[in-house]
């Protein structure tokens, strides 16, 4: 049937062919934008405007249906952007390509994004339209940066900066510098993405945009988390930020900060209100589609069911999350996933798995230059063959961690090192040695707020009794009366 109207379409006059499909290209951003509209109404003034159709289309005014249609119609949709960039329509493809920018990306639909973004930068550049070209390589950027392509993303950020700052585009500068500073922070260069985390704030504040400015805020808490504290900071930018998610009712951006405020807790050793929050967001999430922070969400309820001794559940739950950031080739998502299963598998006894968990993240870490994530996974692989009766490998691997650590300026994973140090030093009879490690990671933990410090408070008050007895036994009995003394 398709054949047969291709070819009857072929005997039509070339301006009645495009009449016809510049009426159906209408009708998908016209059908897309409602779409986007159901699903994510606190975008809306980050879209574009597209005018009103005086034809029906599609029901997607309600979530359900948005999220059905644009499964169904993503393939077309596909094709119409790259059909529009190269016949002669590039402003329907840099415009599609804005339009769908929250569902492909939330969505986790990085092949299809990436295809549709190249084709509105291919399309802009023909078209000489820098503003559109500044907004697909803020896209491009984006999805390579979930992807692990870092260096590339940097690429396509920068260029794009340079193109909003020649147009003088505050808002769109704010953005870019928002997501440069994401990337920063993926490699652990912390205070340039504490810089770029300022100026979007600024940025966003001054344009009155509030969903933009709970973003910002959003990534201020990962800025701390991601730097090893301090978490009480970190959990007033995430309230901050889920407050005025609320307000704008975006809630994809509440399910988010749900789970990062989830995962806060469990630093906190607060594991039954982590559940709770880690619920919520999946619930908000799964509604509107939001894959990518189902993964994070996924991850967070593992860990505080796990904090909570359910570790059947706790690994079901990181095992899910590792299986959907793998259909997404997520890798940020999957090294969280795998640094949980880790976890749990360390508190349920599992240590074989826990180390194929950890060396896997290890490596993951590495390649994409994740190097916050590396620090973690090798205490975790500290933590592990330290559990199968390897002390001296797990002083090898805290070592490293600790001398990562101190280059990052992370408190959490120093006093992590220096615990796990301890731990290797007192296996192998130096619990002197033991004893500095133990102090010093206490000091941090206790700044820190985290329920680690009690267990180090019992680990130092135990080694001081058995020092104790120690020195009592050292010392030669005292002589009974009647002893020969000679």
């Amino acid at each position: 049937m398709r054949a047969y109207a291709a070819e009857l379409a072929g005997w039509e006059p070339p301006a009645v062919r495009r009449a016809a499909l510049t009426r159906l290209f209408d009708h998908y951003l016209a059908a897309a934008s409602a779409a986007m509209d159901a699903l994510s109404p606190a975008e809306h003034h980050r879209r574009p405007d597209v005018p009103r159709q005086d034809s029906p289309i599609p029901p997607v005014t309600g979530v359900p249906a948005a999220r059905a249609w644009l499964d169904v119609e993503q393939a077309n949709l596909v094709a119409t952007a790259e059909y529009a960039a190269g016949h002669g329509w590039p402003r329907y493809a840099a415009t599609l390509a804005e339009t769908l920018s929250y569902h492909l990306e939330s969505g986790g639909h990085y092949t299809e994004a990436l295809a549709v973004y190249r084709h509105a930068l291919t399309a802009a550049r023909d078209e000489g339209d820098r503003t559109a070209e500044g907004a697909a390589q803020h896209r491009i950027g984006n999805v390579l940066c979930h992807l692990g392509r870092h260096a590339e993303a940097a690429e396509h950020y920068h260029e794009a900066l340079a193109i909003r700052r020649a147009e003088g585009d505050a808002a769109m500068v704010g953005r870019t510098l928002n997501n440069l500073g994401n990337l920063y922070q993926r490699w652990g260069r912390h205070a340039e993405a504490a810089d770029h985390f300022r100026a979007a704030l600024a940025s966003q504040r001054a344009i009155g945009d509030r969903y933009g400015e709970a973003v910002v805020l959003c990534n201020l808490g990962d800025h701390h988390v991601a730097g090893g504290g301090p978490y009480r900071e970190a959990l007033a930018y995430y309230e901050r930020a889920l407050d005025l998610c609320r307000k704008v009712g975006d809630r994809s951006g509440e399910g988010t900060t749900l789970a990062c405020i989830a995962y806060v807790l469990v630093r906190f050793g607060r594991c039954a209100e982590a559940v709770e929050r880690a619920g919520e967001a999946l619930e908000l999430l799964r509604e509107v589609g939001d894959r990518y922070g189902e993964c994070y969400a996924l991850s967070s309820m593992g860990l505080a069911r796990a904090g909570l001794g359910y570790g059947t559940e706790a690994a079901d739950y990181a095992n899910r999350s590792l299986r959907l950031a793998r259909s997404m080739s997520d890798r940020m998502a999957e090294f969280d996933a795998l640094n949980a299963l880790g976890v749990v598998c360390l508190r349920t006894g599992r240590h074989t798995d826990a180390l194929d968990h950890l060396r896997a993240g290890l490596v993951l870490a590495r390649r994409s230059g994740y190097r916050s994530r590396e620090i973690s996974a090798l205490n975790g692989l500290g933590e592990a063959v330290h559990a199968t009766g390897c002390p001296d490998d797990a002083y090898r691997h805290h070592s490293t961690a600790l001398r990562l650590a101190r280059e990052l300026a992370n408190p959490d994973q120093q006093a992590r090192a220096l615990a796990g140090i301890g731990a290797a030093r007192h296996a192998t009879g130096r619990p002197d040695l033991a004893r500095d490690s133990w102090r010093a990671a206490l000091t941090l933990y206790t700044d820190l707020g985290v329920p680690e410090a009690a267990d180090l408070r019992a680990r130092l008050a135990a080694l001081s009794v058995q020092h104790a007895a120690d020195r009592y036994e050292a010392v030669p009995a005292l002589a009974q009366p009647g002893d020969d003394r000679r």
